[in-house]
């Protein structure tokens, strides 16, 4: 019983094969014209992690330290005694404040969270069309082609 289940299960294989491959095959048809489709230019964001940015919620404190010293300095120069004390540490608050925002602003800002642009050139495409045994067809590619296509023929019985 087990070797004419195998049989059965092998004779149906070897049909179904042979009607796989029966009536196509490669041949090759004639190009008669190409039309070439140029290439563009486009631009590609690459947005990969690698990059020396900071991260949105990242802050740098080297603006409002460096705009806080400054600002000390510069509000000690005014008046004297305890006015001088005073417009030392407006000045100290207001450079830090502005150093900070000039310096996180300009991260955010120019470093656009890592990304970067980059302009690609596409490659030129190919519309080709070709002659076999008196029948035209067109196919679109991306290679130059030569003087002939490869084309898969199929051929059906008619009754």
């Amino acid at each position: 019983m087990k070797s004419l289940i195998t049989f059965i299960a092998l004779f149906f294989v070897a049909i179904a094969s042979a009607n796989a491959d029966v009536g196509q095959f490669y041949d090759t048809a004639r190009v008669v014209n190409i039309n070439v489709i140029p290439g563009q230019q486009q631009t590609v964001q690459d947005c990969s992690n690698s990059g020396n940015y900071q991260q949105q919620g990242q802050r740098n404190n080297t603006g409002g330290l460096i705009g806080g010293i400054a600002g000390a300095l510069l509000g000690s120069q005014v008046g004297g005694g305890n006015g001088r004390i005073a417009a030392a540490a407006a000045g100290a608050l207001v450079g830090g404040l502005t150093g900070d925002r000039m310096d996180n602003n300009q991260q955010n800002q120019g470093g656009n969270n890592g990304c970067t642009n980059r302009v690609v050139n596409t490659q030129n495409e190919y519309i080709v069309t070709f002659d076999y045994n008196g029948r035209q067809g067109t196919l679109r590619t991306n290679q130059i082609p030569g003087s002939t296509v490869r084309v898969l023929v199929s051929v059906t019985a008619m009754q």
